[in-house]
């Protein structure tokens, strides 16, 4: 007869929700384009939600600090996020307004010398 061992009797008596999601990282809106793939990531550390770019065997965070990427028009379906043909555009969760975030870091205005 084989003997099991009851994972069971390691667990503690209590768990609070914080501890049961605290070590799951969640993926939502996958998407693919000729610019990469593109994910939303929640981490449940900093309780935001980040747009995510691969390309090129290298992966980055496109969200902006102190952004995060949740809409609440639709809390059950639709996204949070489109592709562009050179951004991200992305409803930030705490004022729910679109930002643009621009795919590359290029210079918009032109160099000049000011001092």
């Amino acid at each position: 007869m084989t003997e099991t061992h009851d994972s069971s009797q390691n667990l503690p008596d209590t768990l609070t929700a914080a501890q049961a999601v605290a070590a799951g990282v969640d993926f939502a809106e996958l998407d693919v384009s000729s610019a990469g793939l593109f994910w939303n990531e929640y981490r449940p550390e900093d309780g935001a939600c980040r747009i995510w770019h691969w390309y090129a065997n290298s992966k980055r965070c496109l969200t902006p600090q102190g952004f995060s990427v949740r809409s609440r028009v639709y809390e059950y379906g639709g996204g949070s996020f489109c592709l562009a043909d050179d951004a991200v555009v992305f409803v930030n969760e705490r004022d729910q307004q679109l930002y643009r975030q621009a795919l590359d870091a290029r210079r918009w205005t032109p160099a000049c010398r000011l001092r």
